[in-house]
């Protein structure tokens, strides 16, 4: 900050006491060295108090007025007049000149400033001078109150070596207002133990005479309604009276002592706060719980976003309208699960005291609701178990049901099948009236949609796909029944569930319904519609257009880590794998929560990983990564590409006859490509792939040839075969083939690894047990396939690849493994 002084012909200070004006000042005319300079203190009455510093030199200070000459200007022009090529003149408190001396002043400074020849100015109220025309032109330089809080560092300067661990701490206390850094510093040299926040609070009464005292009724009445707000946006002042928002406009430009922060928020400075909070308890002690319920209603009256609602409830528990509070809460559940903030709401209604809430039904499903959906199963049982719920046959049969829903989240489908099925039998008998005040489920009927929806997603993360289909078709006639959002949430499993049997064309048609219904409601990016993005990039993937697909994918995994489903996320995956990503996993983005046991996910994963490394030439890494899942419909072309590379075709085809029928045109063709791969020469296996062929081309599932196994497409009888989705497919690979310099042996993935680790080529050698020329031939081989010159550029360009993870990076795996995520 002082660096910037000076940076301008003239620059004004302007902030609350306390924030170091004077004492940057002083700093900035300590640097200028053997520049003449003037120090004018236009407040010469001012009080002296402790932190108070002055001009070290005064004998080259005029004070006006007070000191018998009142003309200021004068004697600053006459000083001006020597005509030296270069100096600065330092005006403190220029605001509290009088209008006719402070206008004479600034012509005086109009007419002499010029890069050499400087002012800098402090004030705590904008003097009148033409600041905007000044600010236009480039002579005027502002720093406010922002610009002059102390960071950390300063902070950890300013208290010393002795204090230095207190410094964060310090720092947060004060918001980094020099007056309480300095007051938190001397009462850690009287006393080391100290609470570091309590100098603040000492000092409020003095900045309470520092600042408020000199301001006009009206405004002082305006900042002590807003006293008990923190950041909030400038609409919000007018909510709380109509002439509120202009007055508060012209205070915070001309004293400076609002903040803007870059969220587009305002709030007081840190020490005003402090002043009016305790002016408020001196004053009328009662008077907060006003204001609070003040503040409360004009947030409700802001648009209806998550912070506009979580303040209002803050401040009507502050206003001790507690009930009012839980019910706005209890109103916004909708809001906070759309934008992904369940937790926040949680937090909110669970910092209230349980005596207000625990006999609450309604209140405590939510709770325990929100925590489910955020990962935090073991507290949402707490809830359910240890509340007058699990007293209530009807609460305890809800429960089960929000664990099932709670599918995409953390729940194991095959736990969630069980659930959805045990909860409905037990809301049998029940009655609307019985149920415990939850918005949008007032009827039995919603709550056995839970039950419906639940086990359509149980279905899909458990892989039974056709059953999935088949229970969306059960429930096709009683859907438009019920409301809008919870319809385009069935289409949207049904389309995961039919594009990942390979049913494209009917996937696409029911994504397409979901999203029409979603924009239709006004809420196109609804976590709900992440199944239907899923559907859609799946289809493209299977049509041969992986990017398109990946981008969907992308975009589905975004709104699952918005809400933070993790099964969903791990879904996610499988599907960004099926659209060729082989690195990273969108699980990351969902912590706290985990994802459960998903063996048909697991799957699909360890397949297409699997194929990874077998492109990289580590057919034994690829066979041990395969065989930790058992085969499915979806993964048999991949099993047979691996095993028949080591494997008799009797053992192969064993594997392969050993499955179950496929359930759609996906399974269809993987399983006539893999039966085609085991079969040997002139044995069938063109009549496979043609079959397989016809049928990619009817569903549009081109992708599945694209990913037929080389050992069978390399085949002279299937090179050899007339088909036009065969054609296209082969044109795909083509461009998408990789090049033979990334083909790797193991042993030349083991020797790039030690190389990442940072070994040596001896190290290597011992590491390996193989010979140090055998070493050099391998990194050699490794040299010339990644196209580089030396070690360095081909760690370099293996790290781009996803090959190695770069030195010093303990997140990644050892190279044999790394090359799965490649």
């Amino acid at each position: 900050m002082v660096a910037s002084i000076g940076r301008s012909p003239v620059t004004l200070l302007r902030a609350p006491a306390g924030f170091g004006k004077s004492s940057a000042m002083v700093l900035h005319r300590a640097d200028l060295a053997d520049r003449p300079s003037l120090w004018v203190s236009c407040r010469p009455e001012r009080r002296r108090a402790p932190w108070r510093v002055d001009a070290p030199d005064t004998s080259s200070t005029i004070v006006a007025p007070g000191d018998g000459d009142t003309d200021v200007v004068e004697r600053l022009a006459a000083w001006i007049g020597a005509d030296e090529p270069a100096w600065t003149i330092f005006l403190d408190d220029v605001d509290h000149l009088d209008p006719a001396t402070s206008a004479r002043l600034a012509a005086l400074v109009a007419a002499s400033t010029t890069p050499h020849r400087t002012v800098v100015a402090s004030c705590r109220t904008l003097p009148g001078w033409p600041l905007s025309a000044w600010r236009a032109s480039g002579v005027l330089g502002l720093i406010g109150p922002t610009e002059l809080a102390m960071s950390v560092d300063e902070v950890t300067t300013a208290v010393g070596p002795d204090h230095a661990d207190r410094a964060a701490s310090i720092s947060a206390a004060t918001a980094g207002w020099p007056l309480g850094v300095v007051a938190a510093r001397r009462r850690l040299d009287l006393e080391p133990d100290a609470d570091v926040a309590k100098p603040v609070s000492e000092l409020a009464s003095d900045v309470a005479r520092e600042i408020l005292d000199g301001l006009e009724a009206a405004d002082l009445d305006l900042l002590t309604r807003i006293a008990v707000l923190d950041a909030f946006p400038l609409s919000l002042v007018g909510s709380l009276r109509a002439d509120d928002e202009p007055r508060f406009a012209r205070l915070s430009e001309r004293t400076g002592l609002v903040v803007d922060r870059p969220d587009g928020l305002v709030e007081l400075v840190a020490p005003l706060g402090e002043a009016l909070r305790e002016r408020l308890l001196d004053d009328a002690p009662g008077g907060t719980a006003i204001l609070h319920a003040a503040a409360a209603r004009a947030w409700s009256e802001q648009p209806h976003t998550c912070d506009a609602v979580v303040a209002t409830i803050r401040h009507l528990v502050k206003a001790g309208r507690v009930h009012e509070a839980l019910e706005t809460a209890r109103r916004s559940w909708d809001r906070f699960f759309g934008d992904g903030r369940l937790d926040l709401l949680a937090e909110l209604i669970e910092a209230v005291p349980v005596r207000h809430w625990q006999d609450d039904p309604g209140l405590v499903l939510l709770v325990g609701w929100s925590h489910l959906l955020t990962g935090r199963a073991g507290r949402a049982q707490e809830l359910f178990l240890g509340s007058a719920l699990a007293d209530d046959p009807v609460c305890v049969a809800l429960t089960k049901l929000i664990r099932a829903q709670a599918t995409w989240w953390s729940t194991d489908p095959v736990e969630a099948l069980l659930l959805a099925d045990q909860g409905r039998a037990e809301l049998a008998d029940a009655r609307d009236d019985q149920l415990p005040d939850v918005p949008g489920h007032r009827r039995i009927d919603d709550y056995r949609l839970i039950a419906d929806v639940a086990e359509v997603r149980a279905l899909v993360l458990a892989g039974r796909l056709g059953h999935a289909v088949d229970r969306c078709e059960e429930l096709a006639t009683s859907i438009w029944n019920l409301e809008p959002m919870a319809v385009a949430s069935l289409h949207a499993m049904r389309a995961l569930a039919t594009a990942l049997l390979g049913l494209t064309a009917e996937a696409r048609r029911w994504a397409t319904d979901a999203t029409a219904i979603a924009e239709e409601l006004g809420v196109p990016d609804h976590p709900l519609l992440a199944p239907a993005l899923l559907a859609s990039g799946i289809s493209a993937a299977l049509a041969g257009e992986p990017e398109r697909g990946a981008e969907q994918v992308e975009q589905a995994a975004a709104m699952g880590s918005s809400v933070r489903a993790a099964n969903l996320l791990r879904l996610c995956d499988a599907a960004a794998a099926m659209c060729g990503r082989r690195s990273g996993s969108f699980v990351d983005r969902a912590a706290p929560a985990r994802p459960a046991r998903l063996p048909f996910v697991d799957q699909l994963l360890s397949a297409h990983l699997a194929r990874g490394l077998l492109d990289l030439g580590d057919q034994v890494g690829a066979e041990r990564l395969l065989r930790a899942h058992p085969p499915s419909e979806h993964t048999l072309a991949i099993w047979a590409d691996v095993l028949i590379r080591s494997h008799p075709r009797r053992e192969v085809a064993r594997v392969i006859d050993h499955q179950a029928p496929a359930s759609g045109p996906h399974g269809e063709i993987v399983r006539r490509l893999a039966d085609a791969t085991c079969r040997p020469p002139n044995a069938g296996a063109a009549r496979l792939v043609t079959e397989a062929a016809d049928l990619a081309a009817e569903h549009d599932l081109v992708g599945l040839l694209v990913a037929a196994p080389d050992t069978l497409l390399e085949r002279p009888e299937i090179e050899a075969i007339d088909h036009r989705a065969l054609h296209r497919a082969r044109t795909i690979r083509a461009d998408r083939e990789p090049a033979d310099q990334l083909r790797f042996t193991r042993r030349e993935l083991d020797v790039l690894g030690a190389m990442a680790d940072g070994h040596t080529a001896a190290q290597i050698a011992e590491r390996l047990y193989l010979s140090l020329n055998t070493v050099k031939w391998h990194t050699a081989n490794i040299r010339r396939k990644l196209g580089v010159d030396n070690a360095t550029e081909a760690l370099a360009v293996a790290g781009r690849l996803g090959l190695v993870t770069p030195p010093g990076d303990a997140t990644g795996p050892a190279c044999s493994e790394r090359a799965i995520t490649r």
